[in-house]
């Protein structure tokens, strides 16, 4: 009996040790995010995440819906970190992730909140990717809904290419969408470098347009887009010509 009961202690004692404690710090808390991106455990981010979660995006909901969102269409996370630093309740450096037909590199800060059982987090996690995304997702569904109102709301009015500015932008696509029987955009690279107050994402992707009733034509395109940041959003500066 008493060996039985050593061999448990042991196995118990094996076991705490291979379980990860639990995050205090800013860095272990972006660490522990690492892991769960990796996992593809939105419910475990949730887990670290305090009620009062606010960043430029939105509050806790928005961040859960953006994490289920990413994994659903990238898969498993890995997240790196480059120069951590940490101050007080703040870990702030650059974040690099990369999932399946994504990379991403940005800056990271995420910073704490103190709570009745210890800190939780209570902004920071990956908001200017999350920003970046939805962006490219309105431009998506202006193309496939036809709804060129949804891509003037994403594009900024200092844009400017080949062809001119805003003003020439919308009207060209306008012109384009409705002359058009509807279009597919199949999304297949994404290559994400992001600034806080900017970024140049290169995309490759498949248009494909309804030429007529029953016909189609289908166009592999690469771009380099340059985004800007307009007070919590990033809007589209250049590349869509």
């Amino acid at each position: 009996m008493m060996r039985t009961l050593a061999a448990l202690a042991l196995l118990m004692t094996a076991a705490a040790a291979c379980t990860p404690s639990e995050p205090v710090s800013p860095v272990e808390f972006s660490q522990a995010l690492s892991r769960l991106m990796l996992q593809e455990d939105a419910g475990g981010i949730l887990g670290l995440v305090d009620l009062r979660y606010q960043d430029d995006v939105g509050g806790q909901g928005r961040l859960g819906d953006d994490l289920r969102q990413l994994f659903m269409v990238y898969g498993p996370l890995r997240l790196r970190f480059d120069e951590l630093v940490e101050t007080e309740n703040t870990a702030s450096g650059k974040a690099m992730l990369k999932g399946k037909g994504l990379e991403y590199s940005g800056p990271w800060s995420i910073s704490l909140l103190p709570g009745p059982q210890g800190p939780l987090i209570g902004s920071g996690i990956l908001p200017e990717l999350r920003q970046i995304l939805s962006t490219l997702r309105e431009r998506r569904l202006a193309l496939e809904t036809g709804v060129v109102e949804r891509l003037s709301d994403v594009v900024s009015h200092t844009y400017r290419d080949r062809h001119g500015g805003r003003e020439e932008l919308i009207s060209r696509y306008r012109k384009e969408l409705l002359a058009s029987y509807g279009m597919a955009v199949i999304q297949r690279s994404l290559d994400i470098q992001a600034q806080p107050d900017s970024a140049r994402v290169r995309a490759k992707l498949t248009l494909i347009r309804h030429t007529a009733a029953d016909k189609e034509s289908e166009e592999q395109r690469e771009e380099t887009l340059s985004l800007v940041r307009e007070g919590s959003s990033y809007r589209l500066a250049g590349g869509l010509d």
